[in-house]
């Protein structure tokens, strides 16, 4: 509490939350600091009497009444504490194995091969809060190439299937997909009834349309926030 010098021999009683015998300033102090809504006090020390207002009392106050010995005090008001905004890495990297890289603003994952089951791959991000990599450029393309330039796998899985109403590629969330990187020299995408998508690593990356499920074989996995 500290003591508001500009109010020295004067009191309100207006509107006050408690009016009451007091025996010392310490004790009309606690009274206040332990009683929620408390913001500030007038004290008389001859009197013995303590004043509670939920209010700061301002000099101008049509409310004040000039009276000697009279003192006022106000509740120190504490600034909330607020933590610093976590950085982008520090949001990433909270989540264990997920790594941030800067130039690309990517967070990302990058998980043992797995059997091609898209299905099972999209849940393994979804319980990351993540979701299977979008390659949405050819700059993300080129990315992943170079993530992936030393791992031993053949096929990477990425996001995205063909719809089956128009036809058109769309990415798990329901946007279209308007980066392709079909391997088109191999006629691909060539089987209409494989909505998938897979990179294949012998053909430098290129696309490859692939079934739902394809148990016999494995495939690298990238999830990203």
């Amino acid at each position: 509490m500290s003591e508001n010098l500009n109010l020295r021999d004067q009191l309100s009683e207006y509107n006050n939350l408690g009016n009451m015998e007091s025996n010392s300033l310490v004790r009309c102090t606690n009274i206040c600091l332990l009683t929620a809504n408390c913001r500030s006090m007038f004290y008389q020390k001859e009197l013995h009497q303590c004043i509670l207002h939920s209010l700061d009392i301002q000099e101008l106050s049509a409310n004040l009444v000039s009276s000697t010995g009279w003192k006022c005090y106000k509740k120190f008001e504490e600034s909330p504490i607020t933590s610093p905004s976590p950085s982008p890495e520090d949001k990433c990297t909270a989540t264990s194995g997920f790594i941030y890289n800067a130039g690309e603003n990517m967070c990302y994952f990058i998980g043992s091969p797995l059997a091609v089951d898209f299905d099972v791959i999209d849940t393994v991000c979804s319980n990351m809060d993540s979701n299977l990599i979008r390659i949405d450029s050819q700059k993300k393309q080129a990315f992943v190439q170079q993530l992936l330039a030393a791992d031993a796998g053949d096929w990477v899985c990425i996001n995205g299937n063909r719809d089956n109403d128009s036809g058109r590629y769309k990415f798990d969330d329901g946007t279209d997909m308007t980066y392709f990187n079909w391997n088109t020299p191999l006629g691909q995408p060539d089987d209409p009834s494989w909505e998938y998508i897979v990179m294949v690593k012998k053909f430098n990356y290129l696309w490859h349309d692939m079934a739902e499920e394809k148990l016999d074989r494995q495939c690298t996995y990238i999830c990203e926030k």
